[in-house]
């Protein structure tokens, strides 16, 4: 539920699906609280966009804070909105008031772990989280991503790995997994180096983690805007924009005659991201924006199956991107009706 000026949007779905819109408070029993879904493009366009600029025309640009919403947050979310909108014009308009800010670069390499373990101090954060669990209360954070008292709930994926393990030049690598770890479930990204006598990283408990996490960083921004390039046929500013952050990775460039096409442009901005912006919510969502689920999940869910000796079916009916409506829902809204083919 997302409460501005007055307005409720309640988000009941994946940002793929329609969902019920209130734009006045629900304050009489009287009234049924029922309503269908509207259509996702129209709350975009005539609520969400428009919510955006009022926002950024009330934000003071003098204010700093990362761990608060302020103008370069809002216009984050602008350009966030205009890709998922494959409005990349605007996107690309959102971009040029981040830039007109003068506030926002890219951490040097020396220092990329700053971005996680103090984001206040470094010109690449737009907009963090910040959660202290003495005084906020245990988030549990850490047990999703390997708390000192459990298993982590993911894994490194195995072409992940093999690249960080291989690619030794990549300083995002040895930051963000834990390589002494055989279980590959353990993530340093957002803890700070505590290292006990053998060497090895000490990891808080599970309701022990402060976390200081990104919503918005300046490299996320500049590969959304690499990617918005290619899709307005400017494949030289793509290649530049996703060349600076594989330098600041420490990486290869890469050459405009190794990214001749749009779509293996696309492909290259997409695995940057997944790499530069791992285990910071992106990935799922990058593939959804750009209609890819299947074509990248398909493959990995069968060869899962094989693993497990099952049939290798693969993701199967492509509706189920979006899950289904829980029934609670269901029977408290009866205009609502279920997301097919549930």
């Amino acid at each position: 539920m997302l409460y501005y000026k007055g307005i409720m949007l309640f988000l009941v779905n994946s940002p793929l699906g329609d969902v019920p819109v209130w734009t006045e408070p629900y304050e009489d029993i009287s009234l049924s609280p029922d309503k269908p879904k509207t259509s996702r493009n129209l709350i975009v366009d005539t609520l969400i966009l428009k919510d955006l600029e009022m926002a950024a025309s009330l934000a003071n640009p003098a204010l700093n804070n990362v761990f608060e919403a302020n103008v370069g947050g809002t216009y984050a979310l602008q350009m966030d909105v205009a890709m998922w909108k494959k409005d990349y014009q605007l996107a690309k308009d959102a971009y040029d008031k981040l830039m007109a800010l003068k506030k926002y670069s890219l951490e040097p390499t020396a220092t990329w772990k700053n971005l996680f373990i103090a984001p206040a101090s470094t010109k690449e954060s737009i907009w963090s989280v910040y959660w202290d669990w003495t005084l906020d209360g245990g988030a549990e954070v850490s047990t999703l991503i390997g708390a000192g008292n459990t298993n982590s709930d993911f894994e490194v994926e195995d072409s992940v790995w093999t690249y960080w393990t291989t690619t030794v030049s990549d300083i995002r690598g040895p930051q963000t997994i834990d390589f002494k770890n055989t279980s590959h479930d353990k993530f340093l990204k957002f803890y700070a180096p505590n290292l006990n006598a053998s060497g090895n990283q000490v990891y808080p408990n599970g309701a022990e983690a402060n976390i200081l996490f990104p919503i918005y960083r300046w490299a996320d921004i500049v590969l959304l805007r690499a990617e918005a390039a290619n899709k307005l046929n400017d494949p030289g500013t793509a290649l530049s924009l996703l060349n600076q952050v594989r330098a600041r990775a420490g990486v290869t460039a890469y050459r405009a005659d190794s990214l001749n096409n749009q779509t293996i442009m696309e492909s290259a901005i997409l695995e940057e991201r997944k790499l530069e912006l791992y285990m910071e919510a992106k990935r799922w969502f990058d593939l959804l924006r750009t209609d890819k689920v299947i074509e990248v999940m398909d493959p990995i869910l069968r060869r899962r199956q094989i693993q497990r000796n099952s049939p290798a079916t693969g993701w199967g009916d492509p509706r189920t991107i979006l899950w289904p409506i829980h029934r609670n829902v269901l029977n408290a809204n009866t205009k609502l009706e279920q997301n097919p083919p549930y």
